[in-house]
């Protein structure tokens, strides 16, 4: 546990120094520096460290390093299923600079964390979130994850980065991006439903906050109701050929089923959703008067506590979709600290990290989600 308290302290601490420093060079100095250390502790973790390293993380690069070239790697995965050409790029791209796999596991956490600092540097410019703050929360929430889940935390990044460019009306770079993800995972798809979410949640002149509530709640309905469809949407886009046919090993009856397994609503993670959503409906209203989009925030963690706590009830798989949406829930948090003056800022920004890092300890050390703690170097 401690390796990666100590890994997300000097990031974000590097990251901190970063906006605090004159010179260019050394600015740079320290983003590359605070990027680097968690991409090099993801590449010196152990094979045990996440199931899907096991998986797909080390199979899929030793198949690269058996291909002749990148079409005939590409066809392999596609024959075992594997057709997100984007991730399969990047890990044939890596073959061709090492033969150890230890790298691909650097490069994709590399290219995660890079790419969420891109968003956050947005996020930053636009509304003043404080990107150390961003990238702390991001660490304590999603992380752990990454090193499991390694092609949807790309396709998660790639999301993110695309939402900063929706914010600022940049609708064809916001497109682009949403494709890359797509190709990283297909799962990415869902973030599709951040467009018409974020553009009917706007807050415009003349509308009352009686009718931003009521779209929000409209939204909310909607995703629940996917949720419920779920499985059938699933298999739609299956038959589809927009997912691969194992992912209805996650569905009822499926080898990954969790209504077999007896699962149902977590109550801790109900509170802790809840928790989140009464703090945005305490900043809503200061949030909108600083155009920081209040009902936004608030909405996608509604979408969050309907993924996380509700989709379990029909599929594994679905709830995994909420680590799209984390991030901006994060971005949100972060921006909440910036609804008190400097003076003041300190106390509510420390109260809302012990939080995040107390489910951080709930999810990742004690119920041990994703297989990441205790942590072991490849070398042990």
């Amino acid at each position: 546990m401690a390796i990666y308290v100590a890994t997300f302290a000097a990031s974000v601490l590097f990251l901190f120094i970063s906006r605090k420093l004159r010179y260019r060079q050394l600015r740079q100095l320290c983003v590359i520096t605070g990027i680097l250390i968690p991409a090099v502790l993801a590449g010196c973790r152990a094979s045990t460290i996440g199931v899907d390293v096991m998986v797909y993380g080390i199979p899929s690069f030793q198949q690269a390093l058996k291909s002749s070239n990148i079409i005939d790697f590409l066809g392999r995965q596609t024959l075992q299923g594997s057709t997100d050409w984007g991730f399969n790029v990047i890990v044939y791209a890596v073959s061709l600079l090492a033969k150890d796999y230890h790298w691909s596991l650097f490069a994709y956490e590399l290219i995660t964390v890079w790419v969420m600092y891109l968003g956050m540097s947005r996020m930053e410019k636009q509304y003043g979130t404080p990107v150390w703050l961003g990238m702390l929360l991001y660490y304590l929430t999603v992380y752990n994850a990454s090193l499991n889940i390694m092609r949807q935390a790309v396709a998660a990044s790639f999301v993110f980065l695309a939402f900063t460019y929706l914010t600022t009306k940049e609708y064809k770079k916001y497109a682009v991006l949403m494709v890359i993800a797509f190709l990283m995972h297909s799962s990415a798809v869902i973030g599709l439903v951040i467009l018409p979410l974020y553009l009917i949640l706007q807050v415009q002149n003349g509308s009352s906050e009686k009718k931003q509530i009521f779209r929000g709640l409209f939204v909310i309905a909607g995703v629940m109701l996917i949720v419920a469809v779920g499985p059938q949407l699933v298999r739609m886009l299956v038959h589809m050929g927009l997912f691969r046919e194992n992912y209805l090993n996650y569905l009822q009856g499926g080898r990954y089923s969790t209504i077999s397994q007896g699962r149902s609503i977590s109550i801790a993670e109900l509170v802790i959703q809840l928790a989140y959503i009464g703090i945005f409906i305490l900043y809503y209203r200061i949030l909108n008067r600083k155009n920081m989009q209040g009902l936004f925030y608030l909405m996608v963690s509604g979408m969050v506590l309907a993924i996380t706590c509700f989709s379990p009830l029909f599929a594994e798989y679905i709830s995994r979709m909420s680590y799209y949406f984390i991030p901006m829930q994060m971005v949100g948090l972060a921006n909440t600290s910036l609804c008190y003056r400097k003076s003041r800022r300190g106390t509510w920004t420390a109260l809302i990290v012990l939080f995040v890092f107390a489910t951080w300890l709930r999810t990742y050390v004690f119920l041990g989600y994703h297989a990441t703690v205790p942590y072991e170097f490849f070398w042990q």
